[in-house]
């Protein structure tokens, strides 16, 4: 039987001591548990995360450029799934979601956050 390591967080470091992973508690927040990767210069690039308390759930996965901007986001929150398309500026510009019950809504926003198309399927029973 393996041995067992348990910590609240975990630091990965490459060879140059640059950070290259994190994992553990985000904050104070101890509902809130992420795995943060960085690039060989040790900017973070993407993040997993889940958090949930009472009625709240949520599981997030998050992409970053190279200058740090969030470009792409993917969540389920309540069972509800989002994935959400972003700009260099951070200004999303494709919104897609479904919802349990298969109600599906895609939308191309203008880079003043606009909805430019939009359009919502209904589940055929």
């Amino acid at each position: 039987m393996g041995s067992v390591i348990e910590a609240e967080g975990f630091v990965v470091k490459d060879s140059q001591g640059v950070v290259r992973a994190r994992l553990g508690f985000v904050g104070d927040d101890q509902n809130y548990v992420g795995l943060s990767l960085y690039d060989q210069a040790g900017r973070s690039r993407i993040l997993i995360s889940t958090a949930g308390e009472g009625n709240y759930d949520r599981a997030t996965v998050l992409l970053k450029d190279r200058s740090g901007a969030r470009r792409a986001k993917l969540n389920v929150v309540n069972g509800i799934s989002h994935l959400v398309l972003s700009d260099a500026g951070e200004v999303p510009r494709i919104r897609l979601s479904c919802d349990p019950t298969g109600v599906t809504l895609i939308e191309v926003l203008k880079s003043d956050g606009d909805v430019a198309f939009s359009t919502r399927e209904e589940p055929v029973v």
